[in-house]
């Protein structure tokens, strides 16, 4: 059973009474809003109904400049233009019958306006189809009245005399100032030179005018006058002006109609707003008694459950503060509502939390601690796999390696400004920058021991500092400079090998520990690149060369050959160019044994192999006997490098070749007259013990 001490049931009822109050305004709104709905449609249909009669008046222009002139008129009686009259009078018609049954119509008074304007559409449509029959009566050139009448005048126009040629030309002429200037004076004119014409035929002696040509012509000048006075009536049916006969009539009627329209409308109009008016009200007064019953129930409802929550609020915060002495405030609060018990339950609750906090924290230092550890070794694991990419990618060209590694060490450390320098021989060139300003040393270049990069060099140690002179650099921007405030500078170097490189890079505040660690391993992974981009740029080069001189001893060996076949013919006479020759063959290729043992020198052994991996050719005398085939291991490495394919080179470490272990084998694929070949050097110095297998 509830209890009216309940916020529950005070809360309840005062929902319903919001609701029963806002069903009654809305149910007025509703009903108002419904009329003037009704009234915004039959707004819309009177505006309908204009339209159309607009569209009717553009239709009964189009035909009567275009489509009473049209052949396809004459031929079917079809026309667009009253095809389109006809649609927009039946259309009206149909909204007229719709507006005869609105109650809206019915309540104004106004559904007799609406029966006359019906009545005056009717008539419209009734005399535009008497104007669309005088037209085809009427006729346009061959067609019709107009037609048979032509016809007769140019019978008239082959008489063989030319008084009577003046004559049918005359009669002619009025007939055309009648159809362009629609005078009745000039079918009086016509009518009297017709007279005259006939009086001619009759009177005149010539030739040609028997009795039979007599009364033929005679008969055409009176058949030629009837079809011509028929047209006149027709057009004076029409009408000679636009305020005459049937075009007269059509216009009154529509000036009739228009104002019959605007009163609708003008009615529907105002009454359309007076409704809105009125809903407007009735939503007004609505909204404002909810307003005032939401104001006075806020009002209370604040008094009984704003007081004891904000208290709840004010210990919470305390607590939170640490402040324990804000508990006794609840203590004084003894209400049998649902405060009262959620006052009791707080006060509990703070209790148990306390007992739980300590244990908590504990807790989550340490999971924070280990969520960092964790993210840093994600993020620097991360970071050497998209090194390792860029590596890859961009082995073939050392300024774009340069530039592509320090633009990802810049984006990954948040640096703020950094520059990379690349050994070429006896100095450090800068070979990249980002963000570079106004420094200390403008210098692209350093030797050994000279400035920051020169001492990175010497030493082979970074270098860290975090309290720079203002004049040291500067980090520009658009709004302006700045001086950094920690400078870091590794050497690119790993292991005992010669430094490559120095990084540097600069921060507009103090960077955490493991970006220090990561631009390190950054350094030494970009130094073992550049030690791989030379070895690859001098065993090109080597290559290049043993290219060269191949061409050139088979260049050689052609010539020969041509020279042995013209010493053939010749031997006596050219024995001592023969004996030349010889001489520079043997040149060659002690040149080519030359190259081959620069090879040896430099790696120790070589091994040729085609392209089902064959060995076809060795140089590798403390091996002693070489197997027919590549290791299946070696062979499966080198099928599938797809990099060997595309840059003819590859490197491959820990792999067998006759029985022994090699730490690391340089590969090239050339091709040779169509075929495939594959050129293997290792070095003495990096091979294994003998192993089995």
């Amino acid at each position: 059973m509830f209890k009216f001490s309940s916020i529950k049931l005070k809360f309840r009822l005062a929902f319903f009474g919001l609701i029963f109050l806002s069903a009654i305004g809305g149910g007025l709104s509703f009903v108002l809003l419904e009329k003037v709905g009704g009234f915004h449609e039959t707004e819309r249909q009177i505006r309908d109904v204009v339209s159309l009669l607009d569209a009717c008046r553009g239709a009964e222009k189009d035909f009567l400049l275009y489509g009473s002139k049209s052949p396809s008129f004459f031929k079917t009686f079809e026309d667009t233009a009253v095809t389109t009259h006809a649609e927009s009078v039946k259309r009206i018609n149909v909204i007229l019958n719709s507006l005869k049954k609105d109650e809206n119509l019915e309540d104004l008074g106004l559904v007799g306006d609406v029966s006359g304007l019906q009545a005056a559409i009717v008539s419209y449509s009734r005399c535009f189809d008497k104007l669309v029959e005088a037209k085809y009566q009427r006729g346009f050139k061959d067609w019709g009245l107009v037609g048979r009448m032509r016809r007769y005048v140019h019978d008239l126009q082959q008489c063989p005399s030319a008084q009577e040629k003046v004559f049918a030309f005359s009669l002619r002429r009025h007939e055309k100032d009648f159809m362009l200037r629609q005078d009745e004076r000039y079918a009086d004119k016509l009518q009297k030179t017709a007279r005259d014409f006939q009086e001619f035929v009759r009177e005149a002696s010539l030739p040609h005018m028997s009795a039979s040509y007599v009364e033929e012509y005679s008969g055409v000048i009176d058949a030629y006058v009837r079809q011509f006075e028929k047209v006149v009536e027709i057009d004076r049916l029409i009408g000679f002006t636009a305020d005459s006969g049937l075009s007269g009539q059509l216009a009154d009627i529509v000036a009739d109609a228009e104002p019959r329209v605007e009163s609708l409308y003008d009615g529907i109009r105002i009454k359309s707003e007076e409704m809105e008016a009125r809903a407007l009200w009735v939503s007004s007064v609505a909204l404002a008694l909810l307003l005032i019953v939401g104001g006075m129930l806020s009002f209370y409802f604040s008094s009984v459950i704003s007081r004891p929550i904000r208290v709840l609020d004010r210990v919470a915060k305390s607590v939170l503060k640490g402040d324990r002495k804000q508990d006794k405030v609840l203590e004084k609060f003894h209400l049998n509502d649902e405060m009262g018990s959620l006052i009791k339950n707080f006060r509990s609750m703070l209790k148990q939390i306390r007992k739980q906090v300590d244990q908590i924290k504990l807790k989550n230092e340490a999971l924070e601690a280990k969520g960092k550890e964790d993210k840093a070794r994600r993020k620097h694991a991360e970071g050497m796999a998209d090194l390792a990419g860029i590596l890859r990618k961009y082995r073939t060209s050392k300024n774009v390696l340069c530039e592509e590694v320090l633009n990802f060490l810049m984006s990954f450390t948040n640096a703020n400004m950094g520059g990379l320098f690349v050994r070429e021989e006896e100095v450090m060139k800068m070979c990249a920058t980002y963000a570079s300003g106004k420094r200390k040393y403008m210098e692209s270049e350093f030797r050994k021991g000279e400035g920051l990069v020169g001492r990175v060099w010497q030493e082979r140690s970074a270098v860290r500092m975090n309290d720079l002179p203002e004049e040291y650099m500067k980090i520009r921007s658009g709004l302006g400079e700045v001086s950094p405030k920690y400078v870091c500078l590794e050497p690119v170097a790993h292991g005992d090998g010669e430094v490559n490189g120095v990084l540097e890079l600069a921060w507009l505040k103090e960077p955490d520990e493991q970006m220090l660690e990561f631009a390190n391993a950054v350094a030494e992974q970009l130094s073992y690149a550049l030690d791989a981009m030379y070895m690859q740029e001098t065993t090109a080069t080597l290559l290049n060369e043993s290219r060269a001189m191949s061409e050139e001893l088979q260049s050689n060996e052609e010539e020969l050959r041509q020279n042995l076949e013209e010493m053939a013919a010749t031997r006596e006479s050219l024995e001592g160019v023969i004996n030349e020759k010889a001489e520079q063959i043997s040149l060659q290729a002690s040149r080519g044994d030359m190259f081959r043992d620069l090879l040896k020198a430099k790696f120790g052994e070589m091994l040729v192999a085609d392209a089902d991996f064959r060995i076809v050719s060795a140089e590798a005398e403390s091996w002693g006997n070489i197997e027919k085939m590549l290791n299946p291991d070696l062979v499966e490495k080198l099928a599938k490098d797809e990099a060997l394919v595309l840059d003819g080179y590859g490197t491959y470490n820990d792999v067998k070749i006759g029985g022994r272990t090699v730490k690391s084998v340089e590969v090239y694929r050339r091709r040779a007259k169509g075929e495939v070949f594959y050129l293997l050097l290792f070095s003495y110095s990096q091979k294994t013990e003998l192993v089995d297998g």
